[in-house]
């Protein structure tokens, strides 16, 4: 079987990883508790304050990889109106709204 030459699909580039900083500062920017991000998100509030505190994602046996759980943070955060910022240091605005 003989590939394609081209994807298929256009390939979309991987958002860049958010950091523990960036998590707290977008989510006191809309002023949300970690279990509002926690119910928002479909995570548990225990995964929001480890990664909030430790920076890392958990990684056990018994629970699925939360790397998704970590997308699903960043998209809900994203879709609240916050862009995340990869200067140095990275950190996190509020979107302007569109004028027409």
């Amino acid at each position: 079987m003989k590939l394609p030459a081209k994807p298929i699909w256009p390939a979309q580039p991987a958002p860049s990883p958010i950091t523990a900083e960036q998590l707290r500062e977008a989510r006191t920017t809309l002023g949300w508790s970690p279990y509002l991000l926690a119910h928002m998100s479909h995570v548990t509030v225990s995964f929001v304050y480890e990664f909030e505190k430790t920076g890392r994602v958990a990684q056990l046996r018994w629970k699925p990889r939360d790397f998704d759980a970590l997308a699903m943070v960043r998209k809900t955060l994203e879709s609240a109106g916050v862009e995340f910022t990869n200067g140095v240091p990275p950190g996190v605005q509020l979107r302007r709204p569109e004028t027409p």
